[in-house]
């Protein structure tokens, strides 16, 4: 019988490492597979930013029975999250709901999330409980279903695994990694198996060559000569202090001498670094040497990051990516990165900092760097691969 691998993964919006997941994951399983679909919320089609066309979600529930049928969610901040915030970062409608749920929060608590959820699942005729956290109860349609390197460092500070529909969930998959030690805790805490592995977008800098980068470049090959720090971040961490973003960056080109590359990662609704970052380049000085990239696609974004001299931003993938290219780097901002950074390297302080301590560590760190742990993780990465391989083959690992 032939075999078909299904990649779930949120690739029908403008957020760089969710457009990655599908690349690597093929890369490494193609050869396992006579026909792989690549399937999102919905249909979508971000080729033109370098992402791979989708199908929509419906796709799963109308497999082929000719074939036999594989799923793997692919990777992201995936685990069990309902449509409402899913939603909210492709319709606008849904981002008003989701942002009116918040506030809503702050008056009634959680409770919000789960009634504003139950109106989005009802009126988007949802079939699942969860968007990316998909079980064997659900699908059964499905020989095997495989979470690969997914993130939920929220799980430990709300109640969604104390719900006895996640817990059948999660306990119906038949190969589970996550990325960090703070997913892993909350699992552990309600005996679901699983192990850790680092994030497969590690592995970008064994899977796309400077050749192929250079062949899909929009911003000017030239940038490789000069010496700049790539600099992200998003609308929410920055919007009432762009001024402490310019004052510390423009530290940091006086220093350095390095022109401040801008760049955003995700223009998604809910992310917006477009705005953050037009936002922070009004308050340079006119001594300030910067360049603001407008419209990067995925490898104008990771090329860029590869031959920059540090990279800073709050972007876990971002990050990964300078990882991969052993690119000194900063993180900042959510939970996830820094669970990632501590999980991940063996010196976290000289990697992660409060957002208002970026040019310190760049000072700190400048001349103490050391990629966290590379080789390590790639190796681990390759290991998960290769269970993955026997899962298929033989079903078991």
């Amino acid at each position: 019988m032939k075999k078909r691998l299904y990649i779930l993964a949120p690739n029908d919006r403008f957020n760089y490492g969710d457009l990655l997941f599908p690349y690597i994951v093929a890369h490494y399983l193609t050869l396992q597979f006579d026909d792989i679909k690549y399937v999102s919320t919905t249909k979508s089609d971000l080729s033109e930013k370098g992402g791979i066309p989708t199908e929509g979600y419906s796709s799963l529930f109308h497999t082929d029975p000719a074939w036999e049928n594989h799923l793997i969610v692919a990777g992201g901040e995936a685990l069990c999250v309902r449509w409402l915030p899913i939603l909210s970062y492709i319709n606008p409608n849904v981002n008003l709901l989701y942002r009116f749920a918040w506030k809503a929060s702050k008056l009634i608590g959680s409770y919000s999330f789960d009634l504003f959820s139950s109106i989005v699942d009802f009126a988007f005729h949802t079939k699942t409980f969860f968007v990316f956290s998909v079980g064997k109860n659900e699908l059964p349609q499905f020989k095997t279903i495989a979470y690969n390197a997914l993130g939920g460092s929220g799980l430990l500070t709300n109640k969604t695994l104390t719900k006895k529909k996640a817990i059948n969930i999660l306990k119906s998959i038949d190969y589970f990694t996550v990325r960090d030690n703070d997913t892993s805790k909350a699992l552990t805490e309600h005996g679901i198996q699983h192990s850790i592995c680092p994030d497969t977008a590690i592995m970008m800098s064994e899977v796309f060559s400077e050749e192929f980068l250079l062949s899909h470049l929009t911003v000017p090959s030239t940038f490789s000569t000069e010496k700049y720090i790539f600099f992200q971040g998003n609308y929410q961490l920055w919007k009432e202090q762009n001024g402490l973003a310019a004052k510390q960056l423009e530290q940091l080109q006086n220093n350095t001498q390095y022109t401040i590359c801008l760049c955003p990662i995700s223009t998604a609704l809910g992310h917006s670094d477009h705005i953050a970052l037009q936002n922070i380049a009004s308050c340079f000085t006119n001594r300030c040497k910067y360049v603001l990239i407008e419209n990067p696609n995925i490898f104008d974004i990771m090329w860029l990051i590869k031959h920059s001299q540090t990279y800073i931003g709050s972007s876990l993938h971002g990050t990964i990516t300078a990882m991969s290219f052993n690119v000194p780097f900063i993180g900042y901002g959510p939970r996830k990165l820094g669970a990632y950074i501590e999980q991940w390297s063996d010196n976290p302080e000289l990697y992660f900092c409060e957002k208002d301590q970026l040019y310190n560590t760049f000072i700190k760190q400048h001349t103490k760097h050391s990629n966290p742990n590379m080789d390590r993780q790639k190796s681990l990465v390759i290991s998960a691969f290769n269970k993955l391989i026997k899962l298929y083959n033989n079903g078991k690992f």
